[in-house]
């Protein structure tokens, strides 16, 4: 769980910690404003932009604390602290006793461990020592509470992690893991709140013979109380699963969450870019495609500017464009897509966004240095006025990506209506991302040119932490070639990005009552 430290603007002047309420902006669209209320979900919608604020400088904190984070979704993270624990274990002594007793004494269990019988129970309670300093760091740098959960395998520690909020954590033995499943709802498990979860329910119910008002059906999520239980799982045999059509990859994997089992690795990608940016909103239906029209044209302008920050952070621009959308129902499992290429308009103006956001910061710093050789501090009217001008160009080109974006989603939105109405979901999502062009590309590269870097094999800044390396020096590169040869010869191309983890909870819904805990 999340908690600020500031009020709902964007003072970040120190409170006393309370919710994130990540009310800053909202887009409106259909309505007038005087008809609204900051309730009306109908027509408006929340900005997260302080909570992705929040979440990234979290995730900056957790892997400088621990090199093995993997961002699970907008608030919430895996650490895999097994390197710690071998460290401080092999230390031993005093730090070894020191981390056992506080691990245990800030951790709230499901059973009791055994730290002088058991080895795996020393260790998760050092494990828990681990998180009690992750989390105080979280705090004591940024003013935000975390909720933790230690176990042995990543299901058990996200499901431990909502089991003492707020600001607590708790720790899952071998030994408690029948119990923790035995009070969990099924569809809260990872993987088993979607159709998969809503495939499992429907085929318990039958093997079971629950009969209406038993348990089961219509459940979602963790929100959901009264269905099944995560211990109900082991009811459902090899054969049954098999029998139902479920493919084999599945019945495996579902046979090991009945026993609490996972082997899914803790994947570090903290500092990756999202696989995918997205922009939904949910309402009540609407009959009218102008309504849906304006909400696309209010999530195409959401969607652009967390492209434009996309692109200064990550070096990348989209290659693709979905429209999602669901007509009449409330299932997740009922939403439509199709797929776009993004367009080429809109691309040349985010470079053109881009390029005006680097010249403005050029300009205020040069404006900055000037301002410190002048006394008095007095307000210079034409750099004003060029600040002011800067914006505007920025703004325009922002406007005018959205407008390309927009007017892509519109047309096919049209083209499923009339099968689209009454909407009562759209969204909008940027993916298959490719790098853009490394600085010093062009022409001169074209042509085989490369002009000589200053300081080549002195020291240069490293990647993370302020790390420093030692450049080798440059090998001799062959004469170029010259004539038509030269001219045609291919521009090389760098394979060496690595596709982006998808940021399973960056898939942000609409408003604060449905995606912040």
């Amino acid at each position: 769980e999340a908690r600020d430290d500031g009020d709902d603007g964007d003072d970040d002047d120190a409170r006393p910690p309370r919710p994130l309420r990540p009310l800053d902006a909202a887009a409106v669209a259909g309505a007038k404003s005087h008809d609204m209320s900051m309730n009306d979900r109908q027509n408006r919608k929340v900005s997260l932009r302080r909570y992705r604020a929040a979440s990234a400088s979290i995730m900056r904190v957790l892997a400088s604390a621990c090199p093995r984070v993997e961002k699970a979704s907008i608030d919430e993270a895996y650490l895999d602290v097994t390197a710690e624990v071998d460290e401080i274990t092999r230390v031993g002594g005093d730090a070894l006793t020191s981390a056992i007793e506080r691990g245990v004494a800030e951790s709230g269990v499901v059973e009791p461990p055994d730290v002088l019988a058991s080895d795996v129970d020393r260790r998760l309670a050092v494990g828990a020592s681990v998180c009690a300093d992750v989390r105080r760091a979280v705090f004591e740098k940024l003013g935000y509470t975390v909720s933790g959960g230690v176990a042995h395998n990543k299901m058990l520690a996200k499901l431990a992690s909502a089991r003492n909020k707020p600001n607590k954590q708790t720790i899952v033995t071998l030994r408690a893991t029948d119990e923790m499943l035995a009070s969990l709802p099924m569809r809260s498990i990872r993987g088993l709140g979607g159709k998969l979860g809503e495939r499992v329910e429907s085929l318990l119910t039958t093997a079971l013979n629950v009969g209406p008002g038993g348990p089961g059906g219509g459940g979602r999520g963790s929100s959901y109380e009264g269905g099944f239980t995560a211990a109900t799982l082991s009811k459902l045999t090899h054969e049954a699963l098999t029998s139902a059509g479920f493919e084999p990859k599945t019945v495996a994997w579902l046979t090991r969450v009945s026993r609490g089992e996972d082997a899914e690795p803790v994947t570090p990608n903290a500092c990756d870019g999202v696989k995918s940016i997205n922009a939904f909103k949910s309402f009540q239906p609407l009959t009218d495609r102008r309504r849906v029209h304006s909400w696309l044209s209010a999530l195409s302008s959401e969607l652009t500017a967390r492209l434009i920050e996309d692109r200064a952070t990550q070096r990348r621009t989209p290659r693709s464009l979905k429209l999602e959308y669901r007509a009449n129902h409330f299932r997740e499992s009922d939403m439509q897509s199709k797929s776009l290429r993004f367009p080429a308009a809109a691309t040349a103006a985010l470079e053109r966004a881009e390029k005006a956001e680097k010249a403005a910061a050029t300009s205020a710093a040069a404006t900055s240095a000037d301002a410190t050789s002048v006394s008095g501090g007095a307000v210079d009217p034409d750099a004003a006025r060029e600040k002011e001008k800067e914006k505007t160009a920025i703004r325009a080109h922002a406007e005018t990506a959205a407008a390309e974006v927009a007017a892509a989603a519109m047309a096919a939105f049209d083209k499923a209506c009339p099968g689209a109405l009454p909407c009562t979901r759209i969204g909008l999502a940027a993916f298959d991302f490719t790098p853009l062009p490394r600085e010093g590309g062009g022409i001169a590269r074209f042509f085989g040119k490369t002009a000589a870097e200053p300081g080549q094999g002195q020291e240069r800044a490293g990647g993370g932490g302020g790390a420093t390396t030692t450049a080798p020096p440059p090998a001799a590169k062959p004469e170029p070639k010259r004539g038509l040869k030269a001219f045609f010869r291919p521009d090389p191309v760098d394979d060496g990005v690595d596709a982006a983890r998808e940021d399973v909870d960056d898939d942000v819904d609409d408003d604060v009552d449905d995606d912040v805990d």
